[in-house]
């Protein structure tokens, strides 16, 4: 995989990700529990990002 896929791949999670975030927040409606849902994404998708930079996929 060229650093140009990686880069494509990782903007395409990322994107994906915001979109899951706003729906889960339109969803939710309440800023605590949005918040909660925010950082617990964020997290998951920064381990995903450090796997995917490594090469390991689950």
């Amino acid at each position: 995989m060229t650093d140009d896929d990686k880069k494509r791949d990782n903007g395409a999670a990322e994107e994906l990700g915001g979109k899951i975030k706003r729906g889960v927040g339109k969803l939710i409606g309440s800023e605590a529990g949005q918040n909660e849902i925010v950082h617990t994404a964020d997290q998951l998708s920064e381990e995903d990002r450090k796997k995917r930079e490594e090469g390991k996929f689950d």
